[in-house]
C-alpha cells in the first residue's frame, strides 16, 4: 500500500514539474559553506565621479552610504533559507538569493541597515553546484545586449564565481551591482554597485577583510 502512495505521489510531483517548468530532482549538489552566527568583516567605500562637462549643474544628493564611506562593517549570518528541490532561475532568486541573510554593526556596535548591505546578503550563496547555478543566467556580456534589460547574470570562473544583476532605468542611467563569490566558502570577496547617470556616476565598493 505504501508503494503505491509513493508512486502517486512521484506522479503527482513529476505532473506538477511538466506544468510549472520547474526542474525537480531527487537530491540538490547544493549545501551552504557558513553557518549561522558567522561574522565576516568587509570594508566600504563610496566614489561618486563628475564628468568634467557636467560639473557646473547643482550636486544630487548623495546616498546614504556616503555615511559610512571609509568605514567597516561587521557582518553576522543569521539565517539560511532552506534549500529546496525546486529550481529555476525565478526560485533560486526569490527562495536563495533575496531574504535577508545578515545583521551589519559599525566598529562601534551599532547596527546598521542600509539597502547597500543587503547586497552582500544576495551575494551570499550556497556552494557544490556552480555549473547549475551559472545555467540559470545569461553571462555578463549577454545581460546587456538586449535594451532595455533588467536581468540577473553569471559567470564561472577557476576560483570565483560572478553574481550579479544590472537593470536600465532609461537611455541615460542604469543601476548595477555584482559580486565576486569564493566557491569554496560562498562568501563574496567583494562586491561593486555601480549607478550610471549622464550627469554623474556613483560607486559602492565592499571588500572582505580577513580576520
Amino acid at each position: 500500500m505504501s508503494g503505491d502512495r509513493t508512486r502517486i505521489l512521484l506522479l503527482v510531483v513529476v505532473g506538477l514539474a511538466i506544468i510549472t517548468g520547474i526542474i525537480v530532482i531527487p537530491s540538490l549538489p547544493f549545501s551552504w559553506g557558513v553557518d549561522q552566527g558567522d561574522e565576516l568583516v568587509y570594508n566600504v567605500v563610496f566614489v561618486r565621479t563628475i564628468p568634467q562637462s557636467w560639473a557646473h549643474l547643482p550636486e544630487r544628493p548623495y546616498p546614504s552610504i556616503n555615511s559610512f564611506n571609509n568605514s567597516q562593517i561587521t557582518v553576522t549570518i543569521d539565517h539560511l533559507p532552506l534549500i529546496v528541490l525546486t529550481l529555476n532561475d525565478a526560485t533560486f532568486t526569490t527562495i536563495i538569493v533575496s531574504p535577508d541573510k545578515i545583521t551589519c554593526t559599525l566598529e562601534n556596535g551599532t547596527e546598521v541597515d542600509d539597502e547597500a548591505f543587503n547586497l552582500l546578503s544576495n551575494c551570499i550563496l550556497p556552494i557544490g553546484g556552480w555549473n547549475l547555478i551559472d545555467s540559470y543566467f545569461p553571462n555578463n556580456t549577454e545581460s546587456y545586449q538586449e535594451k532595455p534589460f533588467d536581468t540577473y547574470f553569471s559567470e564561472i570562473g577557476s576560483e570565483f564565481f560572478l553574481f550579479g544583476y544590472r537593470k536600465m532605468i532609461s537611455d541615460d542611467t542604469t543601476i548595477s551591482w555584482s559580486g565576486y563569490i569564493d566557491m569554496n566558502t560562498g562568501i563574496p570577496v567583494n562586491v561593486t554597485q555601480r549607478f550610471f547617470d549622464l550627469c554623474y556616476t556613483d560607486e559602492i565598493f565592499l571588500t572582505r577583510i580577513d580576520t
